[in-house]
């Protein structure tokens, strides 16, 4: 795995809420929609919720929910591809 890029960028999620979880489905970031095909570890820390997901093309984030409502993309690991 790549070292992570960290990134305190706003983006648009589309999620659901279900049983106190939360389920990203598509990211909306730098003017690209990312698919979400794989949701890890979750956790709040301090009134966020922190979300760990795998997109599309391989890339994974940590987004965050914050107590206004809004998301931040904190964390970013870019895909890795095979020589």
């Amino acid at each position: 795995m790549t070292h992570p890029q960290f990134l305190d960028d706003p983006v648009s999620v589309d999620a659901s809420l279900r049983d106190g979880r939360l389920f990203p489905k598509t990211i909306h970031w730098r003017e690209q929609d990312f698919v979400v095909t794989s949701i890890g570890r979750q956790w709040a820390e301090e009134g966020v919720n922190h979300v760990l997901v795998e997109v599309r093309n391989g890339s994974r984030m940590e987004i965050k929910l914050l107590g206004d409502l809004s998301w931040r993309l904190c964390r970013y690991w870019p895909p890795v591809y095979a020589a």
